[in-house]
């Protein structure tokens, strides 16, 4: 079933609404990170940019960011006092306490909405993985234990291919390369509505690979992104009506079911093929990965690898005082 590359299929008009402010009551709670740690990560991904990139919003939250995810996945868990934060706060603590980006502070709520809703409308690409019976369908769940269900898929880089999207995407999340089993002309195209008076929308393109095995041993490469892999049954979305547990693949069921009907009409007799991933059956797909406080599984790259240009930093307070003081 070919897709046309600039028309969707349906629109899901959902406007993305960001979760809500959590005010930060003490700055200085001993559960939150002082502000010698704050700089001390500031110096490592933010303020070593070139001033110029860091007046652009995306580029200076993308490094924000950064900082962030290496908080959570590393400096929390050899200070595990330290609070959990949202990227939100996270990103008030570093306006506050690093003296290189105080001139942000009281733009956070406006800095972080121009952030998100830029974030959100990046295109994404994704597998929908079937079964051989096309019954049912391979689906993750996010970290967060109020995290719904959904197809595996990402954002997509810079200039890259929508199908090589969705294979590293997939192949990061549930730990198998589907790039030789994707074909252009089996896809579902969505946009989805992310503000409503900016108007601005994400793409999101789903290939469809039927006839995978129940019995891959799927493992994600991720930190701290993926606790469950497992089937789910096709009914069992269609009758999650108004429910969240489903919440985002539910525009996708009537494309994909109408593509199911299309490809069982043109196989015919013949008998559905399973596709041959090269795996001997092991632990049984769709068993669920437990969410652990240090959840590090089999292929996670560590700090060094995952943040190469951390490899040989040093935290020189003194010296990055003294060109802050120069600046």
């Amino acid at each position: 079933m070919a897709i046309p590359k600039g028309g969707p299929n349906v629109v899901h008009s959902k406007t993305f609404v960001s979760q809500p402010k959590m005010l930060l009551d003490n700055l200085n709670a001993k559960n939150l990170p002082k502000a010698e740690l704050l700089e001390e990560l500031a110096a490592r991904f933010v303020t070593n940019c070139p001033p110029e990139e860091l007046k652009v919003f995306e580029r200076l939250m993308f490094l924000v960011e950064q900082a962030h995810w290496y908080y959570e996945d590393f400096v929390r868990v050899e200070q595990p006092n330290l609070k959990t934060l949202r990227l939100r706060d996270f990103t008030e603590l570093m306006f506050h306490k690093v003296k290189a980006l105080a001139h942000n502070k009281g733009r956070t709520d406006e800095i972080y909405k121009k952030f998100t809703n830029y974030k959100f409308s990046v295109p994404t690409g994704g597998v929908i993985i079937l079964n051989p019976e096309l019954d049912k369908v391979l689906m993750v769940k996010g970290y967060k234990a109020n995290s719904g269900w959904g197809f595996p898929k990402g954002k997509i880089n810079k200039d890259e291919p929508e199908a090589d999207c969705a294979a590293r995407e997939v192949t990061e999340e549930v730990g198998v390369d589907f790039r030789p089993w994707i074909k252009e002309d089996d896809s579902i195209v969505m946009f989805r509505t992310i503000d409503h008076e900016l108007g601005l929308k994400q793409r999101s393109r789903l290939f469809i690979v039927p006839g995978i095995s129940e019995q891959t041993p799927f493992a994600t490469l991720t930190r701290k992104e993926i606790s469950g892999i497992a089937w789910h049954p096709l009914t069992m979305l269609a009758k999650d009506v108004g429910g969240k547990k489903y919440f985002f693949c539910k525009p996708y069921l009537q494309p994909l079911l109408q593509w199911i009907k299309n490809h069982k009409k043109k196989m015919g007799k013949k008998a559905l093929a399973t596709v041959d991933l090269g795996f001997m059956p092991a632990t049984p797909g769709g068993d669920a990965l437990a969410p652990a406080e240090m959840y590090t599984p089999k292929g996670a790259a560590p700090p060094g690898d995952r943040f190469p240009s951390l490899s040989n930093f040093s935290f020189d307070k003194k010296k990055i005082t003294k060109v802050m003081a120069a600046a």
